[in-house]
């Protein structure tokens, strides 16, 4: 770019203008990288090899509560019968 005679940098109205009416010329889809299919197949790629992670992980989660499940029935039996008996919990 040109400078002027006080030494800022020349820019014409004309190309300003141009550059911004290029610029608002583009849409949202146009910055994407890759196309709506592109995105889902990758979703798909990495379900295909993850699943067993999550079905692991599920497994998991359910065993650390396994233990739970009695101290939980006690507390629903107790309240059932507070409730049966008219007393407040």
């Amino acid at each position: 770019m040109p400078h002027c005679a006080d030494g800022s940098w020349l820019i014409s109205t004309r190309s300003a203008a141009y550059g911004m009416a290029d610029l608002l010329s583009y849409s949202l889809t146009d910055f994407l990288p890759f196309s709506r299919a592109t995105y889902l197949r990758l979703f798909e790629l990495y379900d295909a090899r993850f699943w067993p992670v999550v079905a692991v992980g599920t497994m998991l989660g359910l065993g650390m509560m396994w233990p739970l499940l009695p101290i939980a029935a006690s507390v629903a039996v107790g309240a059932a019968v507070a409730q049966v008996r008219g007393e407040e919990s």
